[in-house]
């Protein structure tokens, strides 16, 4: 390894680095959007007649405030495990609300815009079905994606 690269690695690793966050942490905005949607998601599940097993989410809820709780505790010691902390904690929870959100959207009924999208990407040159089948061909498809 380079000594100039061993240096850039030295600077990240010191506590409150600028790098850090810029590279680990998620920007305030994408967690005040998560607690905003985490919001309306009781209250969208309470007034329609979905029903939604939580069962298989509690372990990875768990897991997020954990990493959660780790990046708050650990940010001021180690500031490259408390931004990973965040990191991780932020993909964990979001998921677990965007996969029931996801969900609830395409079990509500709104219709399809499907033709939009094939006009946008009729318009834009791309084809689907051939950009499936070169992926799935077994000579490039496998090797590229």
């Amino acid at each position: 390894m380079s000594t100039g690269a061993w240096h850039y690695i030295k600077r990240l690793a010191k506590p409150h680095s600028p790098n850090l966050n810029a590279w680990f942490f998620p920007h305030p905005g994408l967690w005040i959007a998560m607690f905003v949607f985490a919001l309306i998601h009781p209250l969208w599940s309470a007034s329609s007649s979905i029903q939604i097993d939580y069962q298989d989410t509690w372990m990875t809820t768990l897991l997020g405030s954990w990493l959660l709780f780790l990046g708050v505790r650990y940010q001021e010691k180690f500031s490259i495990v408390g931004a990973v902390a965040f990191t991780g904690a932020y993909l964990l929870l979001t998921g677990q609300i965007l996969r029931s959100m996801t969900y609830m959207g395409t079990a509500a009924g709104y219709p399809l815009i499907d033709a939009h999208l094939s006009a946008i990407d009729k318009a834009l040159g791309f084809d689907w079905l051939a950009h499936v089948a070169w992926v799935t061909t077994p000579l490039h498809g496998q090797m590229y994606s």
